[in-house]
């Protein structure tokens, strides 16, 4: 029977289904916890892509209706009619419909990972479930922001805390602690709102695995070299940030460079999934250049 809803499960990942995904892992997660055994690496990469590709998509309509929300304030900001108070009043019964899923999603994870991480036994396992918690808090956070959003966010930055530490215990190339680091620097940059330690994270993150590069497996190396490109996309735009804000500070950016810095980080607002399609895999006079990216690997790490 597991293995029959391994399949389900695999079948549904390919069908895209991944709220039958998430069901058929449940099934697996019950009978781990009855067992007080810890799943299997091929069973948390399942329980993960199901659960991570189901809140990105929540998340994607989140963010398509605050868009539609503030266009429209700004367009209709002098309009107080009575049919824009109709459409303003659905707008926000649709964020708050959404912002309800995502939080649903987010308890039942939280919960279920509470209850897994008590039968992990090695590091690479504690840091996995101490990154999985802190990615679906800072979700959390994301879709609460008027509702105990810095005591959402705190309990984020504490997860992402252990999982760093945790994550020492594993190789500088291993692409999870690569991934915890990457995530991690994100949630300082959006949430945290402190960019210079970001760009200190994610630059020390890539400088320690590039060093160490020649010693990575041959099955990992796709994955390093993937985790590890999404770490200096975001220092280049971060950086470009950075020096951006503080030349307007200092007011010595001229008209050519404003508008070159501005085409660097307006990249930061293309299509997540076109943007990663497009990441570099070099290694080796391109030995190792991946021609697709996974259909899961789009929505593991961010």
């Amino acid at each position: 029977m597991r293995q029959q809803k391994i399949y389900y499960a695999s079948l549904a990942d390919e069908a895209q289904r991944y709220g039958d995904m998430i069901e058929y892992m449940g099934w697996i997660v019950q009978k781990s916890v009855k067992k007080q055994k810890d799943l299997s690496n091929d069973e948390k990469n399942l329980f993960n892509i199901g659960y991570k590709n189901l809140i990105t998509q929540k998340r994607r309509q989140h963010r398509i209706i605050l868009e539609k929300i503030y266009q429209f304030q700004e367009e209709e900001k002098d309009d107080e009619s009575e049919e824009n108070q109709m459409k303003m009043g659905l707008m926000n019964i649709t964020k708050d419909k959404i912002e309800s899923e995502i939080c649903e999603i987010c308890d039942k994870i939280l919960e279920t990972v509470d209850l897994l991480q008590e039968f992990s036994k090695t590091s690479e396992s504690r840091v996995f479930y101490s990154k999985l918690r802190a990615d679906f808090q800072r979700y959390l956070a994301d879709a609460s922001y008027t509702d105990h959003y810095q005591s959402k966010v705190q309990k984020a930055k504490e997860n992402y805390e252990t999982a760093i530490r945790d994550a020492e215990g594993l190789f500088t190339t291993h692409p999870l602690r690569l991934a915890t680091a990457l995530n991690y620097s994100v949630f300082m940059f959006d949430n945290l709102k402190q960019p210079a330690k970001a760009v200190e994270l994610a630059k020390s993150a890539f400088d320690m695995a590039l060093f160490d590069l020649e010693t990575v497996e041959e099955e990992m190396i796709q994955e390093t070299l993937r985790v590890m490109q999404l770490l200096r996309d975001n220092v280049t735009l971060w950086e470009a940030d950075l020096k951006y804000d503080e030349m307007q500070v200092q007011n010595q950016i001229d008209e050519e460079d404003r508008v070159e810095l501005r085409k660097i980080i307006e990249r930061k607002h293309l299509d997540e999934e076109q943007r990663k399609k497009n990441l570099l895999h070099l290694h080796n006079n391109n030995v190792y250049q991946e021609d697709l990216i996974k259909k899961d690997t789009d929505n593991i790490f961010l």
